[in-house]
C-alpha cells in the first residue's frame, strides 16, 4: 500500500480551472507550486489552467468573483467551486479536484 504521495490520481472532471494570484507574492508562489505539482498527479495539462494576476487584470478578478488571492475556482457544468488560500493542504487540494 502506498502513501499516496507519487501516486498518479484520477483526471478530474472539470470544465475550468482559474487560479487567482497577487503578482510575485511569496503566497502567490507558493499556490502555483502546490497546484502545479497536483494537476500534474492528476494528468492536468499545464494548458487547461487558466492564471489570472489581479494586480494586472483586477476586472476578470471582479467578474469571477475572486475576493481573495490566492483562490482556485473550479468549474464543472453550471457549478462554480472555491478553493481558498495558498493551497498548501495538497490532500484537501486533490480531493477538491477528482
Amino acid at each position: 500500500m502506498s502513501d499516496g504521495g507519487s501516486e498518479r490520481q484520477p483526471a478530474a472532471q472539470v470544465d475550468s480551472l482559474t487560479v487567482f494570484i497577487a503578482g510575485d507574492a511569496p503566497s502567490s508562489r507558493q499556490a502555483m507550486t502546490n497546484l502545479t505539482g497536483v494537476l500534474d498527479s492528476l494528468d492536468i495539462p499545464p494548458e487547461r489552467l487558466e492564471v489570472v494576476d489581479v494586480l494586472t487584470n483586477p476586472a476578470a478578478a471582479l467578474k469571477a468573483g475572486a475576493l481573495v488571492t490566492p483562490s482556485l475556482q473550479v468549474k464543472r457544468g453550471q457549478q462554480v467551486y472555491w478553493f481558498l488560500g495558498d493551497l498548501t493542504e495538497q490532500r484537501d487540494l486533490l480531493a477538491f479536484l477528482v
